[in-house]
């Protein structure tokens, strides 16, 4: 599965610290084996269809999976935010 970030999360990623951008490179393993991805939990409301992963404690993954004809095609990850702010 291929793991993508969109512009928002390319910037997110850009102001993580070392230790948050090691624990995402972890994590973006894990997508890539979707649908087995540990941990991954489905939101709701205004999230609804996208999925969201704990990155170092307090901060979080929200991500979408896009569809293709016959299984999912990638994975697009649109945030790379502290817990407080990630769902605003």
């Amino acid at each position: 599965m291929d793991v993508k970030l969109n512009q928002d999360a390319r910037e997110d990623f850009l102001n993580l610290d070392t230790r948050q951008k090691a624990g995402f490179q972890e994590e973006k393993k894990n997508l890539k084996a979707w649908p087995a991805t540990s941990g991954a939990k489905p939101l709701e409301n205004r999230w609804k269809g996208h999925f969201r992963l704990v990155l170092c404690k307090d901060w979080r993954v929200l991500f979408r999976v896009l569809p293709g004809t016959v299984e999912p095609d990638h994975i697009t990850v649109v945030r790379l935010r502290h817990r407080s702010v990630a769902y605003l």
